[in-house]
């Protein structure tokens, strides 16, 4: 009768043995019983995780130190954990801590067990049970829901060089530090998004973009860098532009860019840069030179989210600033000349 019913409960629940088969094994004899499933106790759960341990040592004393009754309840020892047959599971593994497969003889009475998120960046579920030898069963499930994050930041572009046709430039998003492997995820955090495209404004003219042939953009796959170059198509005439930068989220940086069209073709081989910055990066401090033709007249520092750190005028003739960083937060910033010419910018980091 009692094996008629345990056939008609298990029979239903169709599961099936991921780990290991199931080998052939001796059950106790027919005057003992085993109507009691596992003991499942859930030891810890981290970022997803479940460290759990089930037992079969609930009769005292186990092992029996007397000849058996035949009412006695025997404990037949831990057979396998299995994900339920049809179950909707993703995103975890079992690391099996107390042995590496099911059964061994003489059983395990207790065993200990994970498990583990594979991607914390996803979502993971898991519907399982843990058997003995007299198919006794308990199940538990375990779920995990990944964090969301927040992309407020816009891209970071600096400029490599320049020359007089043309800009080089990279741009970031590497401005985050990877979190510790130990440290959970956690909904909110700032997280860059990766960079979606970078372009010329629509009222740019004279000026042509071309970003780097190893750069591929994916959707749904971060790109964290990327280097593209500006180049002036007719030297000849005078060039202006903003190259914008995006990222996945929404956020942007723009870029001023103007070329002033030279007199002779000699200034237009040896025509020195209008901005630069020497050390870029900088710790300390950094010297930004510019070019006295066409003259700025202002002289501006401006964060990443674009206030104005510092804003000074520029005496005629004057063709260099050395700035003080060491007071300023580490990350990136712009500086900004502007004349009656235009404007034009140039990023640097602080680190």
């Amino acid at each position: 009768m009692i094996a008629a019913l345990r056939l008609a409960l298990i029979t239903p629940l169709c599961v099936s043995m991921l780990y290991s088969q199931t080998p052939e094994y001796a059950n106790p004899p027919a005057s003992f019983v085993d109507t009691m499933p596992p003991v499942l106790i859930r030891l810890k759960d981290s970022c997803g995780s479940r460290l759990a341990e089930v037992t079969e040592l609930r009769n005292i004393p186990n092992p029996v130190s007397r000849i058996p009754a035949d009412t006695d309840q025997v404990e037949t020892g831990i057979a396998g954990i299995d994900v339920v047959d049809g179950s909707n599971h993703y995103n975890y593994r079992l690391i099996m801590h107390t042995g590496g497969a099911f059964p061994e003889q003489p059983s395990y009475k207790v065993f200990r067990y994970t498990w583990q998120v594979i991607d914390s960046l996803r979502d993971a579920r898991v519907e399982y049970y843990v058997r003995d030898f007299y198919d006794n069963i308990v199940f538990d499930t375990v779920t995990y829901t990944a964090p969301t994050f927040i992309d407020t930041m816009p891209p970071a572009t600096v400029q490599l060089s320049r020359d007089s046709l043309q800009w080089t430039f990279e741009a970031t998003e590497r401005r985050n530090d990877p979190l510790p492997e130990n440290l959970c995820p956690l909904s909110g955090l700032q997280r860059e998004s990766g960079l979606i495209r970078m372009y010329l404004d629509r009222f740019s003219f004279n000026l042509e973009l071309a970003i780097s042939p190893l750069v591929i953009f994916t959707p749904g796959t971060p790109t964290l860098a990327a280097t593209y170059t500006v180049h002036v198509i007719d030297p000849q005439r005078r060039a202006s532009g903003v190259v914008v930068t995006s990222d996945q989220a929404g956020n942007f940086w723009l870029d001023t860019l103007f070329y002033d069209r030279p007199t002779t073709i000699a200034e237009v081989r040896s025509a020195p840069a209008l901005m630069s910055i020497s050390p870029n990066p900088a710790s300390s401090s950094c010297l930004v030179s510019w070019t006295r033709s066409p003259q700025p007249r202002m002289f501006e520092l401006v964060d990443l989210h674009g206030r104005i750190v510092l804003s000074q005028p520029i005496s005629l003739g004057e063709s260099e600033l050395r700035i003080d960083t060491s007071p300023l937060p580490k990350g990136s910033y712009a500086v900004r000349l502007t004349g009656p010419d235009g404007s034009a910018t140039q990023r640097f980091i602080v680190r």
